[in-house]
């Protein structure tokens, strides 16, 4: 091969190995080259894969009377891997030593002499190079020729080879070789011979670049007057160095000037040729401004991209899945305090500095954006080279091939610590806060400026078992529908309205499932910077169990207060029929010349002043100053006895169910008001249920506590019986519920009930030391419970000794009562017994009349007196000179109602009124037996 074909092989590869990273275009450049280089008829680069052995054309310049195919390209390429027969070895020396060849970059070439392409040989070269950019992904480029038959080793190049002046306007190129003809005119280069200095051929390219438009405008120029001055020096000697033989080839960056003055960056290649038997140079211009300027621009924003990354404390990192190779950013290396000359990072490096309790992190990553191909982001910890613990947020993004196969992970990390500690900080402070928001509320809440909640706390499900989603977009007017209309609402709406702040509004909730909740809030408007209304904030109180103490406690006060009024009544109204009871009395004893229709009337009204007796009775026992007799019994045994009278009372069609409890503790009470109590309620539960239906009576021991037992009215906590008795009747309406232990009170027809049946429950209950309550519910019957306190001994209770008669003989009697008509009948009463009666209307007149007639043998006064002394006081006055005079006492209260204020003696007799004059004889004659 000759010197001259060496030059232009040299020049062809060395060419395309510049252009291999440099897009498909300038590929295309190294065809073009390497087919003149070569005089080859056909030239192409291809890009192969050794591993799936596929051939892809990436640039192609093939002749119009080519003799091979592009499947001859892919056979040659694949048969020359093959053998591996390499080109000859000088040619192979000149060329490798010729060549600046860059590390990373292995340039063979090959020489294939293949009798299986009809005897043509071809001239390979391969630059072996791994790419990773976005353009290419391979393991080969390829540049192929092929050559005529004797192109290695031709004595000379024919005549109409030899590159020849041109004419100015026309370029003196062979006529007769076309091939020779296209290959100048299309490369993309310029091309420039200069000889003695002066330029002698350009082609075609060379116009454009120097903004020519006729080829005189160049030749015969001097070539160095397109070079800016401050290079011509350098490519002068450059120039020389080719002409003299120092160098064979030589490639440098300078600048040119265009015509119009413009100067751009170029590449020039230059090599020794002989013109018209004179040395000269063939120069190949490239204009590499573009290539330059985005050179530049892509190291510009690599020095801002590291800047940035360092401003922003974030860096970035790729992972390659396949060869779990693991690349950093500078900025990556600083965050984990690293110095990336120093150090090689690997994934156990990276791994062994992260702080975690879920393995490796990458190959969770890698994991998940397998499944879902999508980016995700991430937060862990590290601990940095010098033992600082840092927190880091992450972001990947995954790569795929074309058949979807995960390639790679990129990602960006960046340290958060200040943030996270701060965030950390403020989610402390915001849980304190709520915190102490809610200790002194129930719950918290927000509205936005339509007044719609947009925000509610947790605790709200709490205390309504509602999500807080089922309160958020809705107003309070809408939560609460059956309120709206009511009149409490209007200042409240108003203040809404208006953007006002308001405190401690009340008003009634209820849920969905129409439970009643009694709530009040507070809240504030809120506002923006500019003044712009954007809402309430606000907390709110579940005042539900307050409203309903209350209410208990209102009407506890109320049923004690009409206990005290009924009483009073009771004692007035006693008095009365003590005096009709007593003068009827005395009447039917004179009643002998009565005809049988008058003593008829008498006897009805006697039975009449009984039946008021037993109503004021039930009135007493409401305000709990009946007189009881309390004792221990066993509850069940007293409710089986009373099974066969309650079955025969309430009928055939209302069936009876018993649950006691067997290990049920013994009772303290008075066991025939239990059973008058049952009674009543069995009779009130035979009404309710005309139709039939079921009653069940229970029992059970039951500890009320401090939270149920401050609820009531003088209920201390501890131990009961309750007694419960429910019905499946109709029920009670709840506007009616609250009134049923008033005395009365009854929902029955007229002349049907008195309406004392339960008030008197209520009243023997608590004067039980119990309670009484009842629950109801229209269409769903009604529950009364009775709670007795429990006993802890069971002890037999001594009946009174009756008395039949009484002795009067020389007994005199000081009767004291402020009443007239009462006292008169006293007097009556007991002077028909044979007694000697004194009388006074009050306590001095009494202590007046033993001061001036002397003693008595028995004081016989009213508990309740005017003048200053009551009876109590006047027997203890009088006792203290004459010891020996005894006292029977009379009310129209019971003893109870003293027992509170110890007003009398244990010992003390008391007869009620109104009462008998068998039941006066009685009394009188039990206290003048009795031995002081």
């Amino acid at each position: 091969m000759t010197q001259q074909q060496n030059l232009n092989i040299f020049e062809a590869f060395s060419q395309f190995e510049k252009d291999v990273n440099s897009g498909y275009s300038a590929l295309d450049a190294s065809a073009c080259a390497l087919s003149i280089g070569l005089g080859a008829s056909t030239a192409a680069v291809v890009m192969y894969d050794p591993k799936s052995e596929k051939i892809d054309t990436l640039s192609k310049h093939i002749s119009k009377n080519s003799e091979i195919s592009e499947i001859d390209f892919c056979a040659a390429i694949k048969a020359t891997l093959k053998s591996e027969n390499q080109i000859e070895d000088g040619i192979w020396q000149k060329f490798s030593t010729a060549t600046q060849i860059k590390t990373n970059i292995t340039t063979t070439a090959y020489l294939l002499h293949s009798t299986e392409q009809t005897g043509k040989s071809f001239l390979i070269c391969f630059h072996e190079h791994h790419f990773e950019c976005n353009l290419i992904s391979c393991n080969f480029l390829a540049a192929i020729a092929l050559l005529t038959k004797n192109a290695l080793s031709p004595p000379a190049l024919p005549e109409h080879k030899q590159l020849k002046a041109v004419e100015p306007e026309k370029p003196n190129y062979p006529e007769n070789d076309t091939h020779f003809h296209e290959l100048l005119e299309v490369s993309p280069n310029a091309i420039v011979v200069q000889s003695l200095g002066k330029v002698v051929y350009i082609n075609r390219r060379a116009l454009s670049v120097f903004a020519a438009e006729k080829g005189d405008q160049l030749l015969g120029r001097e070539g160095l007057d397109f070079i800016v001055p401050e290079e011509r020096e350098k490519i002068l000697a450059y120039r020389n160095q080719v002409i003299d033989g120092t160098s064979d080839h030589l490639t440098i960056e300078t600048k040119h000037v265009r015509l119009n003055g413009h100067i751009f960056q170029s590449e020039i290649s230059i090599a020794s040729v002989t013109w018209a038997g004179h040395p000269a140079t063939i120069n190949i211009i490239r204009d590499i401004t573009v290539r330059k300027n985005a050179e530049a621009t892509i190291l510009r924003r690599d020095v801002e991209l590291k800047m940035a990354q360092e401003v922003a404390h974030l860096g970035h990192w790729r992972l390659d899945p396949a060869t779990d190779s693991l690349e950093w950013s500078d900025e990556l290396y600083r965050i984990y305090g690293l110095d990336p000359k120093t150090t090689t990072i690997t994934r156990p490096v990276a791994k062994k500095m992260k702080i975690s309790t879920d393995g490796d992190l990458f190959l969770r990553m890698q994991n998940e954006i397998a499944q879902d191909a999508i980016n995700h982001s991430f937060e862990y910890r590290i601990r940095r080279a010098d033992g600082e613990i840092r927190t880091l947020l992450g972001i990947a993004k995954p790569e795929f091939d074309k058949t979807g196969k995960l390639v790679a992970l990129f990602g960006v990390s960046t340290d958060i610590t200040e943030q996270k500690e701060l965030e950390i900080a403020r989610d402390a402070s915001n849980e304190r806060l709520k915190d102490l928001a809610e200790l002194g509320a129930d719950w918290l809440w927000e509205m936005d400026e339509e007044l719609r909640f947009s925000y509610f706390s947790d605790t709200i499900h709490r205390i309504t078992g509602q999500p807080t989603e089922f309160y958020i977009g809705r107003t309070r007017e809408e939560l609460n529908p059956k309120e709206v209309l009511d009149d409490s609402w209007t200042p409240h709406l108003e203040d809404l309205e208006n953007h006002r702040p308001f405190k401690n509004f009340r008003y009634k909730h209820y849920s969905e499932t129409g439970k009643l909740y009694h709530w009040a809030i507070s809240g504030k408007p809120i506002y923006d910077k500019n003044g712009n209304f954007k809402g309430y904030r606000g907390i709110g109180f579940d005042r539900t169990g307050e409203v309903n103490m209350e209410e208990k406690l209102i009407q506890a006060q109320k049923m004690e207060a009409v206990g005290q009024l009924t009483g009073g009544v009771a004692h007035d109204f006693n008095n009365l029929l003590a005096v009709i009871q007593g003068n009827l009395e005395l009447l039917e004893e004179a009643a002998e010349d009565f005809s049988d229709m008058n003593r008829n009337h008498i006897e009805t009204a006697l039975r009449m002043t009984t039946r008021g007796a037993e109503l004021t009775q039930s009135m007493l026992a409401f305000s709990r100053k009946q007189e009881l007799h309390p004792k221990s019994f066993q509850l069940n045994e007293q409710i089986y006895g009373m099974i066969k009278i309650l079955q025969s009372t309430l009928g055939e069609t209302i069936s009876i169910k018993v649950q006691c409890d067997e290990d049920l503790w013994a009772c303290s009470a008075d066991p025939g008001q239990v059973e008058n109590a049952l009674l009543n309620l069995a009779l009130n539960a035979r009404d309710s249920m005309p139709d039939g239906g079921s009653l069940t009576i229970e029992t059970r021991n039951v500890y009320l506590d401090d939270d149920y037992a401050g609820a009531q009215t003088e209920l201390e906590p501890g131990n009961y019986l309750m007694l419960a008795v429910s019905d499946t009747g109709t029920g009670i309406p709840a506007e009616a519920l609250q009134h049923v232990f008033e005395p009365f009170y009854t929902t029955k027809e007229t002349g049907k009930g008195t309406g004392l049946g339960l008030s008197m429950i209520y009243g023997f209950a608590k004067q039980s030391g119990g309670h009484a309550n009842i629950y109801s519910e229209p269409g769903h019957g009604t529950t009364a419970k009775i709670y007795l306190p429990r006993s802890e001994v069971i002890a037999e209770v001594i009946s009174p000794e009756k008395y039949t008669g009484v002795k009067s003989e020389d007994k005199t009697i000081l009767v004291v009562e402020d009443d007239i008509d009462m006292r008169t009948l006293a007097v009556a009463l007991l002077s028909s017994m044979g007694f000697t009666i004194r009388e006074a209307k009050d306590g001095p007149s009494a202590l007046n009349s033993i001061d001036i007639e002397g003693p008595v043998d028995l004081l016989l006064t009213d508990v309740v007196l005017p003048g200053g002394l009551n009876g109590v006081e006047l027997s203890s006055k009088i006792n203290v000179q004459y010891p020996s005079i005894k006292t029977l006492f009379m009310s129209g209260y019971t003893e109870d109602a003293f027992s509170e204020n110890k007003l009398l003696k244990e010992n003390a007799v008391l007869l009620h009124k109104p009462f008998r004059k068998a039941d006066l004889a009685d009394k009188i004659q039990q206290v003048l037996d009795t031995h002081l």
